[in-house]
């Protein structure tokens, strides 16, 4: 889509672009009363994090990273797959293993 089209500033949103490669990684669907959208698992979210840790609060990546190390449906090995194909497999490691050791 073109960046043009997405110059709405009716909607308090923040468009961010993915590469095509890298835009079907973690996608699934779930349902919010009654409504199916698509959305990206733990994992996925848990590296696109790190990706823009830059514009995230400090607490708020904070709490995502507790809230996933407790988190008992965490797939590590997803997360490591998705960090190495996202680029942040050497913070995602370091942290985790922080998390999840300490």
């Amino acid at each position: 889509m073109s960046r043009r089209k997405l110059e709405v500033d009716v909607l308090a949103l923040q468009p961010y672009y993915v590469q095509a490669e890298i835009y079907e990684l973690g996608k699934t669907t779930d349902d919010f009363n009654g409504v199916t959208l698509s959305v990206y698992d733990r994992e996925r979210t848990i590296c696109d994090c790190f990706k823009c840790r830059s514009r995230l609060d400090n607490e708020l990546f904070s709490k995502a990273l507790n809230a996933y190390a407790d988190d008992t449906k965490k797939n590590l090995q997803n997360l490591s797959i998705y960090a190495k194909r996202l680029r942040v497999h050497k913070k995602v490691t370091e942290l985790m293993e922080v998390l999840l050791n300490g």
